[in-house]
């Protein structure tokens, strides 16, 4: 099953980290914290929710970005 955060990150035309670096490791909590939004969002029934779980996921987004830029800006 394709989750939500493959559809966000193979879309993209991004460099991809295939070894086990902290930055690898930073993705793979972030996916997993994206795609359990992402199964809330689904399961709700309440509009509510499903708004609540929508910014959620984009505050994530943003987040594992800047974090990313942190981690790897040319120092």
């Amino acid at each position: 099953m394709e989750t939500l955060w493959n559809r966000i990150t193979f879309n993209a035309k991004e460099k991809r980290y295939s070894d086990k670096t902290e930055v690898t490791a930073l993705r793979e909590q972030f996916a997993e914290l994206i795609n359990k939004f992402d199964a809330i969002r689904n399961q709700a029934e309440e509009p509510d929710v499903k708004r609540l779980a929508s910014i959620t996921i984009s505050k994530l987004e943003e987040a594992c970005m800047f974090w990313i830029k942190t981690l790897t800006y040319d120092k």
